[in-house]
């Protein structure tokens, strides 16, 4: 899957096994996604290589949620 950009970029996780992002894929626009160094398919594996590449800026931190 082919895309144009990758915005928002966080941790999901206090361990930093896995990065929320917004990715901009042709033909679908804009859709959250999860990178993953463990993905199965091709794009996600390129997507996480370049994120932690630095291609899209810095990652932000991962801030839980308050269960209260």
């Amino acid at each position: 899957m082919d895309y144009n950009s990758i915005t928002n970029l966080y941790w999901s996780d206090s361990n930093q096994t896995t990065i929320d992002c917004t990715v901009d894929f042709i033909g679908l626009g804009s859709v959250p996604f999860t990178a993953s160094p463990i993905d199965k398919e091709p794009h996600g594996k390129k997507i996480w290589n370049e994120i932690n590449n630095g291609d899209y800026g810095s990652i932000g931190d991962f801030i839980p949620i308050d269960s209260a």
